[in-house]
């Protein structure tokens, strides 16, 4: 091989590596901004192309996925999650089971089960458990048609509403949802929740594709999140291992998704049903770190009642959450958000040794980790007044005052190391 031959080669070389990095690059921004602004149903599954071409690091967004399912029975005050997710950048799916126990269960339930490496006090067994495996391989099924059957009868999918799909981890179960129902049937080391949820109440009534995210559901978001139901009805049948911790019945149902890269680097969140499902409460506020420094807090909600119904999200000119405080060792957070029609004071608080042992969640793009902790066992009280333009005419009225037992209340990220 000549001079000529190598400079030949070498070019070639850089070229094939420049040629790589700008179809990489193609491959990224394109999926994030259809990612965005796809006019696909935000509750149908986001699975990215090229995943297993590309090197892990570079692969498509959105690089993670994942559904979230909660029910309350509000006769027993029994209540279970269940999560299930994809990371499409490693090709591995997890599933995540939580569940209330009472003193009664205290020899029924093996606090050290391999579940998320630890956590509450072993001691106070009144508090939420979770049970968590990983698995290699899954399958989603997409309901391609207009037409398709649930429980044995076929439906039409009206314009707008989601496509609906399956998706199952062989070994730990399966969730198949669709416009009007979500089924739910999950095992983990021997705990087993059988789920059927319908009646929902839309976080938008007219339009199912809206959500928390508002406008922003457009944009590459490190996370996006989208609620589909705020209140289902929820028919449930829950078991332990050896058929202990016995559960079954009819309770109120909720659900919920996310996707993107990760999860912020520090979030509240918390939900809440009325007992006779009148009235919901739901929001988030979180912080990212850019270069190591924290952003300001950025937050979305919604409330829901016979009295007022309105959404806050930060994004929104005009509407901002402020007076906001985390204190995860006390499982106490405050909030207030203000529009300029609303005031919303939200304040909740939980038992910090009813918190979940920690939840697998998405911390990079290629890495998940015990990020979370979940408690079904807290009080959301809220106080709701209107105004004009932010309270600068006029006075204040208070609207309503209610307080959510039994709520989910879950802290993440960075707030766990304070």
């Amino acid at each position: 091989m000549d001079l000529k031959d190598v400079r030949f080669y070498t070019i070639s070389c850089a070229g094939l590596v420049v040629f790589y990095c700008v179809v990489t690059w193609v491959a990224q921004i394109s999926g994030m901004v259809l990612g965005g602004m796809s006019t696909q149903h935000p509750l149908d599954p986001h699975q990215p192309t090229f995943s297993k071409w590309l090197p892990e690091s570079f692969r498509p967004y959105p690089s993670f996925e994942g559904w979230y399912f909660r029910l309350l029975d509000t006769e027993s005050n029994f209540s279970a999650a269940v999560v299930v997710a994809t990371n499409y950048a490693t090709q591995e799916s997890q599933v995540t089971l939580l569940f209330t126990s009472s003193f009664k269960d205290a020899e029924l339930i093996d606090s050290s089960s391999p579940a998320s490496g630890g956590g509450a006090s072993s001691s106070y067994k009144l508090r939420t458990h979770a049970r968590a495996a990983m698995s290699e391989y899954y399958v989603f099924r997409w309901r391609r048609s207009s037409k398709f059957e649930v429980g044995g009868r076929r439906e039409n999918r009206r314009p707008g509403e989601p496509l609906g799909f399956e998706w199952e981890a062989p070994g730990l179960g399966k969730v198949n949802m669709t416009a009007s129902e979500a089924r739910l049937d999950i095992t983990i080391h021997g705990y087993t929740l059988k789920a059927h949820l319908t009646k929902n109440v839309l976080w938008d009534a007219k339009r199912s594709e809206r959500g928390p995210e508002g406008w922003a559901k457009v944009l590459p978001l490190p996370t996006h999140w989208y609620v589909y139901s705020l209140g289902s009805r929820i028919e449930y049948d829950f078991s332990g291992p050896g058929g202990s911790l016995k559960r079954k019945g009819v309770g109120l149902g909720h659900s919920e998704k996310n996707w993107g890269i990760r999860f912020p680097d520090g979030h509240v969140w918390f939900q809440g049903f009325s007992a006779d499902n009148s009235a919901q409460i739901l929001g988030s506020i979180a912080y990212y770190k850019l270069g190591g420094v924290k952003t300001p807090y950025v937050g979305a909600m919604g409330y829901r009642s016979q009295a007022v119904s309105f959404d806050m999200r930060s994004v929104d000119i005009g509407t901002y959450f402020t007076d906001v405080r985390m204190s995860y060792r006390n499982a106490d957070f405050t909030v207030t958000g203000v529009s300029a029609s609303h005031t919303i004071k939200i304040h909740a608080k939980a038992d910090f040794e009813t918190l979940s042992e920690p939840i697998l969640a998405p911390v990079t793009k290629v890495k998940w980790d015990f990020a979370c902790r979940e408690t079904f066992f807290a009080t959301v009280s809220v106080e709701v007044f209107e105004h004009g333009l932010w309270g600068l005419i006029g006075d204040k009225r208070l609207v309503e005052k209610r307080t959510f037992d039994h709520a989910a209340f879950e802290f993440g990220e960075d707030l766990l190391k304070t």
